[in-house]
């Protein structure tokens, strides 16, 4: 399975920079170009963590490019967990003007955005924004990277936990030149909101999982900022504590009570309002360490600059298919417009034939076997390429969460359950923040009739999906259903997957 979730948070203008934006369509005259049709030569950055595709003139580019490595570096650090190695980079692109990346994604007002697609994470950044630290952007793109190493390292969150450490670690400072991180500067308009007797109970906050009415969406978000501020400052060893357990995997709530055992939450949420009322607080500093800000520069072709720009349409957008065919026009075997393709089309017969011009040469990489796999479907006859598929994916990239989920699937049709189990739990740890993985690791631990750790997995799914689309929270219910009764002895279902968010 590919990635299924889709996420994305962006940073707006102003609203008088917005109001002077209004007049026609966003997508005349702005529209990044390659160099072949007008536009300006692209360039592609690689670091540690990081390929940059970008517009601006080279020595811009690396510079946003260290900027992006000095802040994934400064959030560990502040965070107090290790960087990873270099693995399946996060893309960025950087774009010259803030008008180009409105036009490229089709929305006004925006100077910045990051999201998950079927690829994973990407960074999107207007050129007026740069990352400076003093940008506002950067607030945006930190937040939406706290998000991403909490997931790594803490695995499922509580909403509050989640949106409180993203708050808290989102107003981080960092001095290069004495190599200082900054953390816990106040959230002044989140403040200002908690004052005066307006935070959010705890109690509450526990419980909030879906999307609420605008005015309690905005308090609770500020009071998660607030309760996580407070907890840093007052309270610092047991959040630790509740952290560290929520990295064992261990049930939120439990590892809450646990790390605050003997403290009485009233007296706590009256210390906490006290707290925000007054105002006082802590900044913590830290040294930032070794950070690899390595980098090196090469051409970006102009057919893999259009298909890139169709990769930032909107779904459904024409702009995305024109171009996709721009793309295969200036060069028909340009990669990355083939593995969109692949990704969007619908017949199954015409995508099974554009994976298998993927998948052949030595060019070919993990994405593309995987793209192969997923176009072969789940049939009984395809199923031993769809094996092979996988497993030259894993040669390519042992650390591929995405490889090994699909081929513990497959395996588990095949009833090879401790292989299955064993690359479930692989998955799993490579990624925590992946329901998926845990619904193919709860099959197979069925399959070993080990229903205890299976529900267990199945549960861990299910906090994982509490923003889900109904369809997935339905499908989900089912199958914990089918669960059970194959615990009971009755007829166990079939392994399965969570369906796609369109599917």
């Amino acid at each position: 399975m590919l990635y299924a979730v889709t996420m994305r948070r962006s940073f707006t203008l102003p609203l008088v920079a917005a109001a002077l934006a209004t007049v026609g369509c966003v997508h005349l005259g702005a529209t990044p170009e390659c160099s072949a049709h007008g536009g300006d030569r692209w360039v592609e950055v690689k670091s540690a963590h990081f390929v940059v595709h970008s517009n601006l003139e080279p020595a811009v580019a690396v510079e946003g490019a260290e900027q992006l490595e000095l802040t994934l570096a400064a959030l560990h650090r502040a965070m107090r967990v290790s960087v990873p190695p270099p693995g399946a980079p996060i893309e960025a692109v950087l774009l010259r003007t803030t008008e180009q990346l409105q036009a490229a994604i089709e929305t006004r007002h925006v100077v910045g955005q990051m999201r998950t697609d079927w690829r994973g994470p990407l960074v999107l950044i207007g050129g007026e924004a740069r990352l400076t630290e003093d940008a506002p952007i950067l607030h945006t793109l930190k937040h939406e990277l706290v998000h991403y190493v909490a997931a790594h390292h803490l695995g499922p969150q509580p909403k509050w936990v989640a949106e409180g450490l993203a708050r808290y670690f989102e107003t981080l400072t960092l001095d290069p030149g004495k190599r200082l991180v900054r953390s816990g500067q106040l959230h002044d308009d989140a403040q200002d909101l908690v004052r005066s007797g307006n935070l959010t109970p705890l109690d509450t906050l526990w419980r909030w999982r879906s999307q609420l009415p605008p005015e309690a969406e905005t308090a609770g978000y500020a009071s998660s900022w607030a309760w996580v501020h407070f907890l840093f400052n007052r309270h610092r060893e047991r959040l630790g504590a509740f952290l560290k357990g929520l990295q064992r995997r261990e049930a939120p709530r439990a590892a809450f009570d646990a790390a605050f055992a003997g403290v009485d939450l009233t007296e706590l949420a009256d210390e906490a309002q006290h707290y925000v009322d007054v105002g006082s607080y802590r900044v913590t500093t830290v040294m930032l360490g070794e950070a690899d800000t390595a980098t090196t520069v090469g051409p970006y072709a102009d057919s893999a600059v259009h298909a890139t720009l169709a990769r930032l349409a909107p779904k459904g957008s024409p702009h995305r298919a024109h171009e996709l065919e721009v793309a295969l026009q200036l060069n028909a075997r340009e990669r990355d417009a083939v593995r969109e393709r692949v990704h969007a089309e619908r017949d199954s017969s015409k995508k099974l034939e554009l994976a298998r011009t993927l998948a052949t040469g030595p060019e070919a990489t993990a994405l593309d076997y995987r793209l192969l796999a997923d176009a072969l479907g789940r049939s009984a006859a395809a199923r031993a390429e769809r094996t092979r598929a996988l497993e030259q994916a894993l040669q390519l990239s042992p650390d591929d969460a995405d490889a090994l989920r699909a081929l513990a699937h497959t395996v588990l049709s095949q009833r090879e359950t401790a292989r299955a189990v064993e690359l479930a739990e692989r998955a799993v740890k490579l990624a925590p923040y992946e329901p998926s993985g845990y619904v193919v690791l709860s099959d197979g631990l069925r399959a070993e009739g080990r229903c205890p750790e299976a529900r267990a997995a199945l549960e861990r799914a299910a906090e994982l999906m509490v923003h889900a689309p109904p369809a997935k929270a339905r499908w989900l219910s089912r199958h914990a259903g089918k669960l059970e009764a194959a615990c009971r002895g009755e007829a166990a279902p079939p392994a399965s997957t969570l369906p796609d968010d369109d599917g």
